[in-house]
């Protein structure tokens, strides 16, 4: 390794470090640094720059990730991407595309994300990852309260799940689905997704979900069991209850703790 090359790649070491203990902002710092140097050096004495200046954008959207300056992220990835687009670095391209959905989602832009990651899906072959990108895709739609696309890209999820028996997408997918159901009021439906769910979680080993879905579960019980004895109670003395906002927000509030676990 030369000596250009060799710099580069201790700077990256330090960077990795960096991030790796916590220290974001000097992660972005060294970052920033590094690409500095980095474009003094000439493409003669360093081959591969454009891979490096890859890997460098690449450290310095997380570090902005992890200070959570989503907008300065998205940007760092965005660059991320059209280098790799430039140098048509199709791995790259993957993970730029992928982390600018992430950086539009987590700033709350997700019409932007679902755009990004469907547009993924098209270059996207492996299941696991098809899986995962149906999944986000419709975590957008439930985000900006559109059920029945969202019930779409979470059935192309499961699908996804079960060609490889992967436990984990597949109890992911029943999650976002059970979301949809609560989100139109279908509580038989979202309490039989919770349920599926439940069992993909003991199967995968994903103990913490476990807790959640079992709560779900009971406040799906405790709301069909008043909404029953309020039709019942209807019937007896003729009368017409509508069914309150405040009985179904147990059930929403735990529903929506599933997405953020």
């Amino acid at each position: 390794m030369d000596a250009a090359a060799g710099a580069v790649q201790k700077n990256l070491s330090l960077i990795a470090h960096a991030l790796k203990i916590g220290r974001a902002k000097d992660c972005q710092l060294e970052c920033e640094r590094t690409m500095r140097q980095m474009k003094e050096i000439s493409t003669r004495l360093l081959p591969k720059k454009h891979i490096f200046m890859t890997d460098v954008l690449h450290y310095k959207g997380l570090a902005f990730m992890k200070q959570k300056l989503f907008d300065h992220a998205c940007v760092a990835f965005q660059q991320e991407l059209a280098l790799a687009v430039e140098h048509r670095m199709l791995d790259v391209k993957i993970r730029a595309m992928n982390h600018v959905g992430k950086a539009n989602a987590s700033k709350g832009a997700f019409a932007d994300a679902g755009e990004i990651w469907d547009n993924l899906l098209s270059i996207t072959k492996k299941t696991s990852e098809r899986a995962y990108l149906f999944h986000e895709i419709g975590r957008c739609y439930l985000e900006t309260n559109k059920p029945d696309i969202c019930k779409f890209y979470g059935n192309q999820c499961l699908e996804e799940a079960l060609k490889i028996d992967d436990h984990t997408w597949a109890m992911n997918a029943h999650i976002l689905l059970g979301q949809c159901e609560v989100t139109a009021k279908n509580l038989d439906s979202a309490g039989n997704h919770f349920y599926e769910a439940a069992e993909k979680a003991a199967k995968s080993g994903t103990k913490a979900y476990l807790a959640l879905l079992t709560e779900a579960q009971q406040c799906i019980r405790v709301w069909l069991d008043k909404i029953a004895n309020t039709e019942a109670e209807e019937e007896e003395e003729g009368t017409v209850h509508k069914q309150g906002s405040d009985d179904s927000f147990e059930v929403e509030e735990e529903s929506k703790r599933l997405s953020h676990k």
